[in-house]
């Protein structure tokens, strides 16, 4: 059965690109009704367009998880990416990205959001490594958006919406390290046989 990747969009996760997007409409309408230049109206309506996009596409996206690999679709496009016998399944809290927007230490241009978690799915690697490529920079919350640009090329797989049901179709026959922030301890059990649970104290 296939489940959104991201799971459904509720309008209310999404309040800051509302907002964003209310006032470029605003600003294409204002110019409009002043008969200001044609560039000063589309302009801003070009950006609420885009923002839109950016927030809401991503959610049309659909996967499967099989035996060996995850099934993805995109309206009438599928890709299949496989999945080795061996994995690292990092849950974190889901962060939302505008256009060009990097989450660090110090700045935070992306937006988690509320009761919201996500499963990376990474290449198996020694769990000191991970842990410490997390955490690089001095970043004590790791989020979707960070982990994908950490572990960048052939070492990230692919990330979900965490759901119990998926989260143990993945571990089902699989030899997985899972690392989960302190704060997030109680989404899993830790007596799954195949697995090794490691919870993040620093976060």
């Amino acid at each position: 059965m296939k489940k959104y990747r991201y799971g459904k969009f509720k309008i209310r996760d999404h309040l800051i690109t509302v907002v964003k997007v209310l006032i470029f409409l605003l600003f294409s309408t204002i110019s409009a009704i002043l008969n200001l230049s044609l560039l000063l109206i589309l302009t801003p309506l070009v950006y609420a367009i885009i923002e839109l996009l950016v927030v809401c596409l991503p959610f049309r996206e659909k996967f499967v998880i099989n035996d060996s690999s995850i099934d993805t679709f995109k309206g009438k496009n599928k890709n299949t990416i496989p999945l080795p016998s061996e994995i690292t399944l990092i849950i974190s809290p889901f962060d939302v990205s505008p256009p060009l927007a990097y989450r660090t230490a110090i700045s935070r241009q992306t937006y988690i959001l509320k009761q919201r978690y996500t499963v990376s799915v990474i290449n198996n690697l020694p769990i000191e490594e991970t842990l410490e490529s997390l955490h690089r920079n001095f970043l004590r919350q790791y989020t979707t958006s960070t982990i994908k640009s950490t572990f960048d090329g052939w070492k990230y797989i692919y990330s979900f919406v965490f759901d119990i049901v998926e989260f143990e179709k993945i571990i089902s026959n699989r030899n997985c390290t899972v690392i989960i922030p302190k704060s997030l301890s109680n989404l899993i059990t830790t007596t799954y046989p195949n697995i090794k649970v490691y919870i993040d104290e620093a976060c």
